[in-house]
């Protein structure tokens, strides 16, 4: 099953973001079916997979990604 969450400030994560440099809805998350993310930049504030401004990446759970301020 595919599975889609928007994650920032507004976005569908269950924990809140306060940063206000990261945007109501920042980035999307995607399951992929062999266990990866891909992970899209939605914001001009821009995301970033370990230290790397993205437009989109496939990541894992040890990546490290930082929304605007924020890891």
């Amino acid at each position: 099953m595919i599975m889609e969450i928007i994650v920032g400030r507004k976005g569908q994560q269950h924990t809140a973001i306060t940063d206000l440099s990261v945007s109501r809805e920042h980035c999307k998350l995607t399951s992929n079916s062999d266990g990866t993310y891909t992970l899209e930049n939605l914001s001009a504030n821009g995301t970033y997979v370990d230290g790397r401004s993205i437009v989109r990446s496939v990541v894992t759970a040890d990546t490290i990604i930082q929304l605007g301020a924020t890891f």
